[in-house]
């Protein structure tokens, strides 16, 4: 009998962790998988990543709308006043306790799936609640980051969780080692590591194809240019550092290069705000999200990810993959797993603005600097490959 399987995510905007579950899901479907997809978050006109999926395959929602964008707006206020987080939290169980009982529990029991693959770091575990179909988990960031600091008090409450599922999945070998070393008490037969997969025929095709570019948008990719990709959110991405640095390299050196931002997100406004502070109001670009960033990552002279934590760092793959010169903060986890400790691309110390101010103007500089770590990148992606990474999923799926 053929496997049923349903993949669970929080999101189908613009994101790493929903661009990942899709892919692993085309790769399931390619392979005689049937699948299903169950989102938590119903973002409405956000929920451009719909448009990606293989046109058989069936999704629901878990919240409506309105309490979707309710939580969602709520969560980015709870990032700048932590007195709302205990609202945000009660809002979000007493959602999920009664949207478990009316709604997901009798999917999951109506399709009598084989398995259940949750990609979403905050562990909802009334997936795991059953145990008439497998559970995978799929951890997407720092472990020490989520589970660290004040956290810490939720810790063996997080064990728990974790002992529910059959598999915890981390995306690289650092969160790996984190999740044990914290957790010593998993068996290592419960864990592995599975990359997250990229087409790199896809990539290429898309990095070279300018068609939905608007008249403002060819103008501002004409001109050098380095860039940075992400949803535009300071509690993650720190992209005051990089507009910090970009501010001292312009004003200390001969580069003219703008620095292009592609993404939307939460400080938009407060990051502008801080680009006319900087005096680099004109040369700082806001593009929002574009569906095909990959021509913006291979016209750009550099990419530069500056954030605080990742759970992988997926763009600098895709970046080193349309054969650009990156540059990474050192945050956990990824970045320094996929640079290769600094040899595939360059490294700086989280919120060291002097430390990628340095970086930028070495590397704008230095064209043979550049195109010598761009070669020694061309062979690390792959690591990445998206066939070398099918084989361990369903090697998953099938054990």
């Amino acid at each position: 009998m053929d496997k049923k399987i349903l993949l669970y995510t929080p999101f189908v905007k613009m994101g790493g962790i929903e661009k990942v579950s899709i892919e692993f899901l085309k790769i399931l479907k390619e392979n005689g998988i049937q699948v299903e997809l169950l989102v938590d978050y119903d973002m409405r006109d956000k929920n451009v990543l719909l448009d990606t999926l293989p046109c058989d395959v069936e999704y629901s929602f878990v919240k409506g709308p309105k309490l979707s964008n309710f939580i969602y707006v709520l969560r980015s206020l709870a990032k700048r006043n932590k007195v709302l987080l205990p609202l945000l939290l009660a809002s979000v169980l007493i959602s999920d306790f009664f949207l478990y009982h009316l709604k997901v529990k009798k999917l999951v029991k109506k399709k009598k799936y084989d398995m259940v693959i949750t990609f979403y770091q905050f562990l909802p575990t009334y997936l795991a609640n059953n145990s008439y179909y497998k559970n995978v988990l799929w951890l997407h960031g720092s472990l020490e980051h989520f589970i660290g600091g004040s956290k810490n008090l939720f810790k063996k409450m997080y064990l728990r969780k974790f002992k529910k599922y059959d598999k915890v999945v981390t995306i690289s070998d650092e969160m790996l080692d984190q999740l044990l070393t914290i957790y010593p008490q998993l068996n290592e037969s419960q864990v592995a590591r599975i990359y997250n997969p990229l087409d790199f025929n896809l990539i290429a095709k898309k990095s070279i194809d300018k068609g939905s570019l608007s008249e403002t948008e060819k103008q501002i990719i004409s001109k050098p240019f380095i860039c940075h990709v992400s949803r535009v959110d300071e509690n993650q991405k720190d992209i005051s550092t990089l507009i910090k640095a970009y501010a001292n390299v312009i004003a200390c050196s001969a580069i003219t290069h703008n620095l292009v931002i592609v993404g939307s997100g939460p400080d938009v406004d407060n990051l502008k705000a801080l680009s006319e502070k900087m005096g680099v109001s004109e040369k700082v670009c806001f593009i929002g999200n574009q569906l095909n960033p990959y021509v913006w990552m291979k016209q750009a002279d550099a990419l530069v990810l500056s954030s605080k934590f990742e759970g992988f760092g997926l763009v600098l793959v895709e970046a080193m993959a349309v054969g650009t010169f990156v540059i990474s903060s050192a945050c956990k986890t990824g970045p320094r797993e996929i640079l290769g400790n600094g040899q595939c691309g360059d490294l700086f110390e989280v919120g060291n603005v002097q430390m990628l101010s340095k970086a930028i103007e070495d590397g704008l500089k230095d064209k043979s600097y550049r195109d010598r770590k761009i070669a020694l990148a061309s062979q690390r992606i792959l690591a990445f490959d998206r066939q070398r990474i099918a084989k361990q999923l369903l090697e998953l799926v099938n054990r």
